[in-house]
């Protein structure tokens, strides 16, 4: 007899804390990066296990975003644990003069559009 499988949630972490206005944390990097010319608010993490994006800036860019083949949770400090199941595929991003395509999961972030990580 057959059965639908059932669907198994990845899992993911931001480390990237809640930046209050005038304060800089220490252990992270910002920056601005391009998606689509516009420029964004970027932080590097190198604690961080996906890239993301805010859902603010998915929406305001018109990103086309595709549905993940399982949902993920991911963990921040500042929302908690965070269900989704949408990513922008081979999302054009320059970071200076570096050109990349990256996968972004869309997530709900406060004070930071971007989020990359170190490979």
């Amino acid at each position: 007899m057959c059965t639908k499988p059932k669907k198994v949630k990845a899992g993911g972490k931001v480390f990237a804390m809640k930046v209050e206005e005038g304060q800089e944390p220490d252990n992270l990097i910002r920056g601005m990066c391009f998606i689509n010319n516009t420029p964004l608010i970027a932080i590097i993490d190198t604690g961080v296990t996906h890239y993301l994006i805010s859902l603010g800036c998915f929406e305001l860019l018109n990103l086309v975003m595709s549905p993940m083949s399982r949902g993920m949770v991911i963990y921040t400090p500042s929302n908690g644990s965070v269900t989704n199941s949408l990513v922008c595929v081979k999302c054009p991003v320059n970071f200076g003069n570096v050109h990349f395509v990256l996968d972004l999961v869309c997530l709900p972030l406060d004070h930071m559009d971007v989020i990359l990580g170190i490979d």
